[in-house]
């Protein structure tokens, strides 16, 4: 039977990675083929070479995509111009300036001419430390260099631009319940179709990032799941209990994604009561639109944690994802009640059912596996017994219950994938 494990995990987000690949397919972070890379960074892969402490920040400066002289130079301004760091520099310069002169005008000799040396030979040991630390810094990114777009770095562009679409959402929602549009007359209604345009084109683009975030982080969770339960010398109960998080952060993601659409709705519904009022107050209709599209103090929103997009943890960041836990319930997701509603969302509810029957099988693996166990320590008759538990323990179940293409795609199709979901964002 074909062997479904994955031969390499990637360190910076734990996706799995064919042993071929030369970059993380879900990071994008490169992975470099050790027979293709220059002898200085044959030599950094063996000992790498040590950064001043100095400079401890240098690495996250460089630019790996510039060459030394344009790095060196940046760096080197930046360092000028940060005094608490280069004050010694400036002082060692300070001095080599005014004792050269007086070496020069012959005066204050031989003080000057003592002077001079350890000044130099400070401001000379400075330069070289920086060098070495824009040299090394270089090597580093260079060995990281992020090759394009990505999974992750596609999703966190999205989080980041549905964060600001969010606030503008409220800030006029906020602006326009600051009216009250039933005293006025039909000609003072006409500044509403500003509110409605803005409103409309608002949540018209919140749709359309809400539905590449769905098909990009189904990508994501996907690798998760595969590289958890691929794990080895990890215990089933400790798989089980990370499969069920991930099944229900699976269920966070759906359920954040149809109230996502739902905000579509929002502005027709002021339109409706700007021109054809109810009996209503504006006081009870701003309650409806806010609180009953979970925009209120209380909604999603609202949410007090505020989750950083730069690291790639097996967790999957996104906007609102404690809120969005909180609202599941026990169950599973009405899954046919929100297909019909919302088709897009069929692929992913099918992840999720094959990692269900997964979840059942490894529970029902971890009994086989007490079982084997306590076979193991009776003797006498149970020995063909306790083969065949063996042999249902190693046997593998991952391809049985997973669509393992969807799960672990190859670099090739999923950079296809990566690449049409990012240049969507760009339309």
């Amino acid at each position: 039977m074909k062997n479904y494990l994955l031969k390499s995990v990637c360190r910076q987000c734990q996706a799995s990675v064919s042993s071929t690949s030369h970059v993380c397919p879900l990071c994008g972070i490169s992975r470099p083929v050790f027979d293709n890379l220059t002898p200085i960074e044959k030599e950094y892969l063996n000992r790498a070479p040590a950064i001043p402490a100095k400079f401890y920040y240098m690495p996250s400066n460089v630019n790996p995509r510039g060459n030394l002289i344009v790095n060196l130079t940046s760096e080197f301004k930046r360092y000028l111009a940060d005094f608490s760091s280069s004050q010694n520099f400036y002082i060692a310069s300070l001095v080599m300036i005014i004792c050269g002169t007086m070496v020069i005008s012959g005066t204050g000799f031989p003080f000057s001419f003592i002077a001079f040396w350890p000044a130099l030979l400070y401001i000379i040991y400075d330069f070289i430390s920086l060098f070495r630390a824009v040299t090394v810094s270089l090597l580093v990114s260079r060995l990281q260099l992020r090759g394009g777009a990505s999974p992750y770095s596609v999703h966190f562009k999205i989080e980041d631009q549905l964060g600001k679409m969010f606030s503008g959402l409220q800030m006029i929602l906020t602006s326009f319940f600051d009216k009250n549009w039933l005293t006025m007359g039909q000609s003072e209604k006409m500044s509403f179709d500003n509110f409605y345009q803005a409103i409309k084109t608002l949540t018209t683009r919140i749709k359309k990032f809400a539905r590449i975030s769905l098909e990009t982080t189904a990508i994501i969770w996907r690798n998760n799941v595969y590289a958890i339960v691929a794990q080895d010398k990890v215990s089933f109960q400790d798989k089980i209990v990370s499969i069920n998080n991930k099944i229900r952060e699976g269920e966070a993601i759906i359920l954040r994604y149809c109230w996502m659409q739902h905000l579509d709705t929002i502005a027709d519904s002021l339109k409706s009561f700007v021109y054809s009022p109810e009996e209503q107050t504006q006081e009870a209709f701003r309650r409806e639109m806010i609180e009953g599209n979970q925009l209120g103090g209380h909604g999603p929103l609202h949410e007090p944690y505020q989750e950083g997009f730069q690291n790639v943890p097996m967790e999957l960041s996104f906007k609102m994802r404690y809120f969005w836990h909180e609202q599941l319930m026990p169950a599973p997701l009405p899954s046919e009640e929100i297909i019909k509603k919302y088709p897009e969302t069929r692929e992913f509810f099918e992840s999720i059912l094959q990692v269900r029957q997964l979840k059942e099988s490894l529970e029902q693996q971890m009994i086989l596996d007490c079982a084997t166990n306590a076979l193991g320590n009776i003797g006498g008759g149970s020995d063909t017994t306790a083969l065949e538990a063996a042999d249902i323990k190693h046997y593998e179940l991952y391809s049985q219950c997973l669509d393992i293409p969807k799960f672990q795609p190859d670099s090739d199709s999923l950079q296809n994938q990566i690449d049409r979901l990012n240049s969507q964002l760009k339309v």
